[in-house]
């Protein structure tokens, strides 16, 4: 893609020639994996769920795996713009918590796979429940975990040419490992093989928009 600000350029050529300029972030966020490994409860009264899950994604090219927290990351104007696995790291959060408490991360690692630099993410925590109790009591109920992406849409950094989005793996893995041994084991049952649905989409706040990306489980009670 050619870059703008060409000297003998008139102001609209500039103009029209900058929208073309490949932004220095365009490789998005790529899901490679979210799988709940273990659904612990399901609150009808509390209208919440908890669960165990882990995200895996691709990052983009050229990004350096370290993970250390005094990593430095050059975020100015010039050729040498570089984000760690750190950056990313400390950008993904999850965003439908239950008022029971944060989610925590439990570990994280970043390692090289099929040329690719893969971070992975192991998150706890308990999420909002949307009940839809009209069938009671054989009700289905969608479970989902909302992650957002701290780094908005048309970030302004570097100029506005930092961009981010989610998009999915086309071979990803989104399932339900296995489910609580008391409660919700011998109460709900999971549908569609266990599968979750995952999906890119926006979360705003204010006049901030952030990528964000949701993995829905199906489940249905049991007839007791």
């Amino acid at each position: 893609m050619g870059c703008s600000g060409s000297k003998g350029q008139s102001d609209s050529e500039q103009s029209d020639s900058s929208l073309e300029v490949e932004p220095l972030h365009a490789k998005p966020l790529v899901l490679q994996r979210f799988d709940i490994l273990k659904l612990y409860t399901i609150d009808t009264v509390k209208e919440n769920f908890s669960c165990e899950f882990i995200l895996e994604f691709i990052l983009p090219e050229g990004t350096d795996p370290s993970t250390d927290k005094d990593f430095p990351v050059d975020t100015r104007a010039g050729e040498d713009f570089k984000l760690s696995a750190r950056w990313y790291l400390d950008k993904i959060e999850p965003q439908n918590l239950s008022g029971d408490g944060p989610a925590k991360l439990l570990d994280s690692s970043c390692f090289p796979k099929d040329g690719q630099t893969i971070l992975q993410m192991r998150f706890k925590g308990t999420f909002f429940l949307e009940l839809d109790l009209k069938d009671f009591p054989v009700d289905k109920q969608e479970l989902t975990i909302k992650m957002i992406y701290l780094c908005q849409t048309t970030n302004i950094a570097r100029d506005g040419l930092l961009r981010a989005k989610f998009e999915l793996g086309p071979e990803r893995s989104c399932v339900l490992s296995k489910l609580g041994l008391m409660s919700p084991k011998k109460t709900w049952l999971p549908l569609d093989d266990a599968k979750l649905t995952c999906k890119p989409c926006e979360h705003v706040a204010g006049d901030r928009t952030f990528p964000a990306l949701t993995a829905t489980l199906r489940v249905r009670r049991k007839q007791l």
